[in-house]
């Protein structure tokens, strides 16, 4: 890995409350191997950038190499499971201009079509919230290799239906507490959002959702692409500038 570009500013940094060394001491844990296989590093307080660092590594792209990338500040990069955060911020963008229901609702009011699913009184327990905050309780296996067919991330995404085949899955006793993190709970809420956005009824509402983001939901600074197919549970590669 090499060191291509840093960009410190040590009067931001000490004004903002860190050590005036911290560009430093990036650079000496880089130099001496500590920090491996770092890519990026932006750091910031109150909206204001004390440290931004570009280096040179592998990537990848949902498990597909896209070999050795000098990273800067326009380059796409694979975000994996924070592609969640992402989504989970959208949802809370659109609840804000009434485009979809509150986290306390049933998450399978999301899925009429699923009504038989929804009969499992286990299942009906489950509110969006669960989903938003990754508290399922579901028995989900990412430690498998994504090679791996029985990857439960794999698995639905080769399901001919990724909906049926990940809501079907079986709930743990610990619904509401902190466990996996199910690629599947994005899933979900992306595609609500996708049908909120696209209801003619709410064709106002949607527009509204539209211009937050373009406005205040990432200050202009956050385009976010997808390549099909698309995977809102991990598969987005954001710009960030």
């Amino acid at each position: 890995m090499t060191i291509p570009s840093s960009s410190p500013s040590v009067a931001a940094a000490e004004a903002l409350g860190f050590d005036p060394a911290i560009h430093r001491k990036l650079l000496a844990g880089l130099e001496s191997g500590l920090l491996r296989d770092l890519h990026i590093v932006l750091a910031a307080r109150s909206e204001k950038v004390f440290l931004e660092h570009y280096a040179e590594g592998r990537d990848e792209e949902w498990g597909r190499p896209i070999g050795q990338i000098a990273f800067d500040a326009g380059t796409l990069h694979d975000l994996r499971s924070v592609t969640k955060s992402i989504v989970s911020l959208l949802y809370g963008v659109a609840l804000d201009t009434g485009l979809v229901p509150p986290p306390d609702a049933p998450l399978f009011a999301l899925f009429p079509e699923y009504a038989d699913l929804a009969a499992d009184p286990a299942r009906e327990k489950i509110t969006i919230g669960h989903a938003l905050t990754m508290t399922l309780g579901m028995e989900w296996d990412e430690n498998r290799p994504y090679c791996d067919p029985q990857n439960s991330e794999i698995a639905m995404e080769n399901a001919p239906d990724r909906y049926a085949s990940s809501l079907s899955g079986r709930s743990s006793p610990t619904l509401g507490a902190a466990g996996s993190i199910p690629a599947a709970a994005s899933r979900w809420l992306a595609r609500s959002l996708k049908e909120a956005a696209a209801n003619p009824c709410r064709i106002s509402r949607a527009r509204r959702f539209s211009r937050r983001l373009e406005s205040s939901a990432f200050t202009g600074r956050l385009v976010v692409t997808a390549s099909p197919p698309q995977r809102p549970a991990s598969g987005w590669r954001p710009l960030i500038f």
